[in-house]
């Protein structure tokens, strides 16, 4: 059951700790807001763009765990005023979010992802009702791998009408892989609602919906995280 069905704007969301990309599409996948995290102060002049401070991200100087917090204090802030902003300038009470979800086979900096991890949850959980999807499907339902590069994935945008802003080159895949995760949404919705056959779905698209993963649930009977105290 979707909750929500009058909302037709879809976001997609890739962060890490430092830089990621928040990607809205409307019903016929064009990407029509964003806002987006830089590691590259040259990107500030592109629109909705950010940087985390020098002053937030310290120096080796400085101690870890005051840098950390800092850190987190700062993409708490970035996350809930970008969202404010999603819903003030589409005039949207409410999105659907597809979020990339942890690699969870990872060890590397996963303390620190998981922090930030639950910090963009935690601002999305009452203005979205959300779904998560493996760090390999937006990749492999846009360019046919799941571990596609920076390239294919700006070819798979492109491809599918995308103006991919000129960013820092791990923000764009970013940016990208935001897309790929709207635009999976996208089809997800349009197949729960009748509006597309699931046998319209090209052979791959299926066998992504349809792979239950480790809950055994496939994605199209899979109910979409929604808090009920944001209903």
């Amino acid at each position: 059951m979707l909750n929500f069905g009058d909302t037709q704007h879809f976001l997609g969301v890739d962060m890490s700790i430092n830089h990621g990309a928040m990607v809205v599409a409307d019903r016929t996948g064009a990407v029509i807001a964003h806002r987006v995290l830089s590691t590259r102060q040259a990107d500030l002049k592109l629109p909705g763009v950010m940087v985390i401070p020098a002053d937030v991200k310290g120096t080796s100087k400085d101690d870890m765990h005051v840098r950390s917090v800092a850190r987190l204090m700062w993409l708490n802030n970035w996350f809930q005023s970008s969202i404010r902003e999603l819903r003030a300038d589409l005039s949207c009470r409410r999105f659907y979010g597809h979020v990339e979800d942890y690699a969870y086979g990872a060890s590397r900096g996963a303390h620190q992802i998981g922090e930030a991890g639950g910090v963009l949850r935690i601002a999305l959980a009452p203005f979205c009702d959300l779904r998560f999807y493996s760090p390999s499907a937006a990749k492999s339902f846009a360019a046919g791998n799941g571990r596609a590069k920076k390239d294919a994935m700006i070819a798979a945008a492109e491809a599918w009408g995308v103006a991919v802003p000129n960013l820092a080159a791990a923000v764009a895949e970013d940016y990208c892989d935001a897309y790929a995760l709207a635009r999976m949404g996208l089809v997800e919705w349009q197949v729960r609602r009748g509006i597309r056959k699931l046998e319209e779905l090209t052979q791959r698209e299926r066998n992504i919906f349809l792979d239950g993963g480790k809950s055994g649930t496939n994605l199209l009977t899979r109910p979409y995280v929604t808090l009920k105290s944001a209903q």
